[in-house]
């Protein structure tokens, strides 16, 4: 086991920095702490497609096949990247036990694990 020790003598300790967020274009809040882009009806895009769900104006397969493209657009991933990681997160999603559950209580089934 090893034990936490104090600075060492003779060693200055790392000055803190400043940090600071970038500046925003296009971002707005959302909710007390959320920050998210909108679209021209002011929801994100995740809101907006769950409020597609609830309109009944798409299936919970189509919500988690679009939530899914939302996330990976937000991620910003070079296109090169992107197959990978949406065959990653379908793999999660088809997966975890967890996920499983949430998406059987939205009605949706899990995404093929190709």
């Amino acid at each position: 086991m090893t034990s936490i020790k104090g600075p060492t003598p003779g060693i200055a300790p790392a000055a803190p920095q400043e940090v600071t967020a970038p500046k925003a274009s296009g971002v707005v809040a959302v909710g007390s702490t959320r920050r998210a882009e909108v679209d021209a009806a002011g929801l994100d895009p995740s809101a907006r497609v769950i409020a597609e769900l609830k309109a009944g104006a798409i299936s919970p397969d189509l919500a988690v096949e679009r939530l899914t493209a939302a996330a990976l657009e937000k991620a910003r991933l070079p296109a090169t990247m992107q197959p990978r990681v949406r065959a990653q997160v379908q793999h999660f999603l088809a997966t975890d036990p967890s996920m499983a559950a949430l998406l059987g209580r939205m009605g949706a089934r899990a995404p093929s694990d190709e």
